[in-house]
């Protein structure tokens, strides 16, 4: 994580020092996730609503043809400023590091990353985010593979597209059954 840019190692006083977590992912890899619980007191929540697939699924009604894009490693590539870096100090046996991106764990991490890729992709046609998935989803496979395109292209800028989970059957069996074929991100990659 260091060599990645997401953490530093810290050598001077800070506020708060937190523990950290260590979560396994489905894929069997493992998350550091912080344990802030005292620090999620005190931390003021921006209270950004985040939408549920429950909540755009009237928006499917129209397509037949979907694909469901998973963004990887979402919560880091948001940049923490100095000061709220530092309130992510956490203790290893190694020493003591900072997040110098959005860590997994803060009570406000969530609506943060939500608001940033709505900010992204939100005005895209054909594109619903909820949490760390797009999904893309258009009435005939024309519109859905321009739109496609598109939606990759900006992940490609942005470096953010999980290209592992997007070879899943991401919306489900309920989802072909009721709005018809589903298209793997892998077929539109030739």
């Amino acid at each position: 994580m260091e060599k990645q840019g997401v953490i530093a190692k810290v050598d001077k006083p800070t506020p708060w020092v937190n523990q950290v977590v260590i979560c396994p992912k489905k894929n069997g890899e493992l998350r550091v996730c912080l344990d802030p619980r005292e620090l999620n007191k005190a931390l003021k929540r921006e209270h950004y609503v985040m939408p549920i697939l429950d909540d755009v699924l009237h928006k499917l009604s129209h397509s037949t043809v979907f694909t469901k894009l998973d963004l990887k490693s979402g919560y880091w590539h948001v940049t923490l400023d100095e000061e709220s870096s530092y309130l992510t100090t956490f203790q290893t046996c190694f020493g003591r590091y900072r997040y110098l991106r959005l860590p997994f764990g803060l009570n406000v991490s969530a609506e943060i990353f939500q608001k940033k890729v709505l900010q992204v992709f939100g005005d895209m046609d054909g594109v619903i985010v909820v949490v760390d998935d797009l999904i893309v989803h258009d009435p005939t496979k024309e519109e859905h593979d321009h739109n496609l395109r598109a939606v990759l292209q900006k992940c490609q800028e942005f470096g953010i597209l999980n290209q592992a989970e997007c070879e899943q059957d991401g919306l489900g069996p309920r989802y072909n059954q009721i709005h018809g074929t589903y298209y793997n991100q892998r077929r539109d990659q030739s």
